[in-house]
């Protein structure tokens, strides 16, 4: 009674693809290869038939064995597997409607199913009904696993069988046969030996058989099927796992016979039957082996290798299609020999070389598995099996970092270390060094991993040598232990992945405290010939109470700027939390981190050339840990690298760029010390970087020499408060210093300011309407918009009114109100919409008639009733500061009676024309004009005569229509 035995399928993951990095993150490791669980192949055994035991002498292969002492396996019946039969079997294979019909037979006895498939078979081929009765078992049939673990075989014929819906090997060929025999069709069971479960823990050859299948003849030629192995296998937990097999109906005999050998040697089909012997010198060859066309060309139709000749490794050679990739395993005991294989594909010959290097002596398991490269994405199947015999140690032992077929493919080579998977780390050394020659379109980065797999931070820095033109990858540990050092590659073409390309173990002994790290650094770093002056050694910087902020150093070419950013763990980007500048005098660049609270952090600092419009790019960061700082901390000034160039002072708010705005304060101050020749403008924008209108206020204080920036939120909320300057004679301003403020409370209607220029502050102007608001009052029933400006007795003021960069004619008046001593600016729409409202000042007694913008009001006009004109005004109105009452419409109705009232200060004497006539003085007095006229059918002006000029200058001009 001997033990059945069914295949073993293994699948091997292959590490996948891994997300390329950006510039401010290296991504996570890619996942390693690990083992699916093992598929276990089907034990079985004979209770019915009592095998002789054959005693067999194994015959020792070595590798310099010739192929004519082995046979040319060949099948007995070439045309058995003719271009007819092919693909009539793959067509009832394939055939789901054969399928689903004999999944819904519910047959009530054996007998019963006999009938069905009769009926069913009527008119179909003699390969149909082998695959009626092969499909029905394995999805009906479950290995009896019960039976063969406890040694306690159940009725294994065919009625016991289809009765329980469970059996050995011995039960599935025996129902197999019967229901061939209810059909007259031809089948004979064999008996042999197999290469499946438990095979691997055998001590030379079987003394019994083992297994059982079939035989079955079609057309006159003769086939192999095993439906026991074709219904499923074991899983790790030996329990029978479910799943069709179908290589395993009609199986070729010169494939089968790897790991199925008949006791009698005519049900092996072939042309010169093998010994038992030979068969257990033969490699242990899977299903996928043939269907992927795999072709061993060392050692040739044997299961065992040894060292090369004065070598110190064993070499297997396979020939392979193109789509076809390779990996390997070396085991002694079950357990992985690590550096022990090394696959290479050799391109030009199209053949895997696997090497494998024993660490020590004995019998070793060598598993080779293979995918095809588009179907099967990340899987390895097991192809084939053989024993690596270790007599005796080479002299100079070696290893083999472990290596992906991207090493080979991207034409990669290590230069140092060599021979050797494991580098020791002793007596105080902090770090070690591989390095790699690469073509010139690969790029490489690295990672240090654990034991146990978790990522060392800042543990390695990879990058390229360009005086010694290849990669520098250095790994450092951060205690004593065993590491992973990972190496990962790309075509810098590729901009999607980095995959995994070779790894390194490393043996850490007496690191010293506390141990070296490296700052995260790119390519770009070792390119623009960027220097870290300090920290120096640390890629990991504590903070704590007493100084809670870390300042790096760099030295970089005068054509290189740098600017940073701090985040949180999170990858968050924090505010007002980072700094950069160049120190001019130490010719080094300085960079601030301060975090803001307790936690850990990345510092990056990022570079580009001057010359280049493009954004920087990542060149170094260090992991800050902040997890010491008990309290919240202030946070820096948030400054751009202008700020110290320009020498630029913050007078006040102390400390850093954070602003709480306070619930009695509409807004904020922010006062800063300039050179004479340094301007200054400000901006204040929401979290969206949406500008505030009416946000800012920016003016220099002359008699204090400060210049003072206001800011105005809308609402609560968060908002940037930029500080721009630039120098005198430069044409833009650039950002010099951001505050971030927050409001919680914002009184209703908020706080707004108009824009205003310089010589507005200059000219010590004052807004006395409207109050506290950027844009002009447009009221209801409204024909013009007013705006009062309060300004010194040697000042003029005048205004013009605009729609669509448009001067609205006659839209605009300005004129002095004596009694509430301020300038009143009249604005006249004629549309509705948004308008500006400009006002400009001068000197009264400047030679320059020009005026300055000093202040723009904003006017939304929303309902419009009546357009209105004012009248004109000429140059004596504003330099004498005159004042219309009324009439205010540039416009009079002909013959009709207009009652005019005006102040016109210091006038000797007042007289107005009408119909192209000089009127007699009259109505006026102490400055004040007061006249009642019917007006004619000519434009009517006030007039009058100051000092001693015996002429009238004309002041005011209406139109008659």
């Amino acid at each position: 009674m001997g033990i059945c035995r069914s295949k073993e399928s293994v699948k091997v993951t292959e590490p996948v693809s891994k997300p390329a990095t950006s510039h401010d993150q290296i991504p996570d490791l890619i996942q390693k290869p690990t083992p699916d669980p093992v598929r276990k192949p089907i034990p079985d055994l004979f209770p019915d038939t009592n095998f002789d035991s054959i005693e067999i002498s194994i015959v020792e292969s070595t590798n310099d064995k010739k192929d004519d002492e082995f046979i040319d396996i060949k099948v007995v019946d070439p045309e058995a597997f003719n271009h007819v039969f092919i693909p009539q079997r793959e067509k009832k294979i394939n055939k789901i409607a054969y399928r689903s019909i004999i999944e819904s037979w519910q047959p009530k006895s054996l007998p019963d199913l006999a009938d069905i498939l009769r009926r069913f078979s009527e008119g179909k081929s003699i390969i149909d009904r082998h695959w009626f009765i092969y499909y029905w078992t394995a999805i009906n049939i479950e290995y009896d696993t019960v039976s063969y673990f406890t040694k306690n075989y159940a009725d294994q014929t065919a009625e016991g069988v289809f009765r329980t819906r469970k059996g050995v090997c011995a039960g599935y060929a025996n129902i197999y046969k019967h229901l061939c025999d209810q059909m007259q069709i031809p089948c004979e069971i064999v008996g042999g030996y197999s290469k499946g479960y438990g095979f691997d823990d055998r001590e030379g050859a079987p003394a019994e058989t083992d297994h059982a299948w079939n035989a079955v003849e079609i057309y006159n030629h003769w086939y192999l099927l095993d439906s026991t192995w074709g219904a499923g296998h074991l899983n790790d937990e030996k329990l029978f796992e479910r799943r069709l097999d179908t290589y395993y109906f009609l199986a070729r005999p010169n494939e089968m016979i790897y790991h199925h050998l008949p006791k009698e040697e005519k049900w092996q089909l072939l042309e010169t039957p093998i010994k038992m012997n030979q068969y257990m010198m033969m490699p242990k060859l899977r299903p996928l082996y043939f269907e992927y066309g795999l072709e061993i060309i060392q050692p040739r139709n044997q299961g065992f290798v040894h060292l090369e000749p004065e070598k110190p490794y064993a070499l297997v050679i396979l020939k392979t299609s193109l789509d076809i990739s390779l990996m390997a395993h070396l085991k002694r005991n079950d357990r992985t020999v690590e550096g022990g294989d090394s696959v290479i594909f050799d391109k030009r010959k199209r053949v895997y070389n696997c090497y494998f290097a024993p660490a020590s002596t004995g019998d070793h398991k060598i598993s080779i598995y293979a995918k095809r490269g588009n179907v099967d994405v990340d899987v390895f199947n097991p192809v084939l099996d053989l024993t690596f015999k270790v007599k005796e140690m080479p002299i100079n032992p070696i290893s083999y970092p472990r290596t992906w077929k991207l090493f080979y493919d991207l034409g990669m080579k290590v230069l140092s270390p060599l021979g050797t998977h494991f580098i020791d780390l002793n007596n105080g050394e902090k770090s070690t060094q591989i390095t790699i020659s690469t073509p010139s379109d690969v790029e490489l980065i690295g990672k240090l991993e654990t034991k146990n797999e978790q990522t060392v931070s800042c543990g390695d820095r990879v990058y390229y040598d360009r005086q010694k033109d290849c990669w520098r990858c250095k790994f450092a540990p951060d205690a004593d232990g065993i590491f992973n050092a990972i190496i990962f590659a790309k075509k810098k073409t590729d901009s999607g992945k980095y995959q995994s390309a070779i790894s390194f173990k490393i043996h850490a002994n007496h690191i010293p405290l506390p141990p070296f790290s490296f700052p995260k650094t790119w390519q770009l770093f070792y390119d623009f010939d960027l220097k870290i002056l300090s920290p120096v050694s640390r890629g990991i910087i504590v903070v704590r109470e007493d100084k809670p902020f870390v300042e790096v150093r760099i030295k970089a070419p005068l054509d290189i700027d740098l600017s940073c950013q701090l985040k949180n763990n999170r990858n968050e980007k924090l505010l007002n939390s980072h700094k950069i500048y160049y120190d001019r005098d130490n010719d080094i660049w300085r960079c601030t981190f301060a975090p803001n609270e307790n936690g850990m952090f990345e510092g990056y600092i990022y570079a580009k050339r001057k010359s280049d419009s493009g954004n920087s790019s990542s060149v170094v960061s260090y992991i800050i840990d902040a997890r010491q700082l008990s309290f919240q901390k202030d946070s820096l000034l948030d400054t751009t690298q202008l700020f110290y160039d320009l020498n630029l002072e913050v007078l006040s708010p102390e400390g850093g760029s954070k602003i709480l705005l306070s619930e009695e304060a509409s807004f904020i101050e922010i006062c800063l010390k300039t050179p004479s020749d340094v301007e200054l403008m400000g901006e204040l924008q929401n979290r969206q970087e949406k500008q505030i209108e009416g946000g800012s206020q920016v003016y220099y204080d002359r008699r204090q020499g400060i210049w003072h920036c206001r800011f105005a939120p809308n609402e609560a909320g968060f908002f940037d408060a930029l500080i721009l300057a630039k120098k005198s004679d430069d044409g833009f301003y650039y950002s010099v210093v951001t505050y971030h403020l927050e409001a919680n409370h914002i009184r209703k209607p908020p706080l707004s300011f108009p824009k205003t220029s310089q010589p507005f502050y200059n000219f010590d102007l004052k807004i006395k309407s409207p109050r506290s608001r950027a844009t002009a009052i447009w009221s209801e029933n409204a024909c013009y918009s007013e705006v009062h400006i309060q300004a010194p007795d040697h000042i003029e003021l005048s205004c013009a009114i605009k729609y669509n960069d448009g001067v609205i004619e006659n839209g605009s008046l300005a004129q002095y109100n004596h009694e509430k001593k301020f300038w009143q600016l009249l604005f006249a729409p004629e549309h509705t919409g948004k308008h500006e409202l400009f006002v400009y000042a001068r000197k009264i007694d400047d030679k320059d008639k020009s005026a300055n913008v000093v202040v723009m009001f904003p006017l939304n006009v929303t309902h419009f009733q009546q357009a209105m004109k004012f009248p004109f005004t000429y140059t004596k109105f504003q330099t004498t500061k005159c004042c219309i009452y009324t009439p205010l419409y540039k416009r009079l109705k002909k013959h009709s009676v207009v009652r005019f009232h005006c102040y016109i200060p210091d006038a000797v004497s007042v007289t107005m024309t009408n119909d192209s006539r000089m009127l007699r003085e009259e109505g006026f007095a102490n400055s004040i004009l007061q006249r009642q006229i019917t007006v004619g059918s000519e434009d009517v002006t006030i007039c009058a005569k100051y000092g001693q000029n015996p002429h009238y200058s004309v002041l005011i001009k209406y139109i008659v229509e």
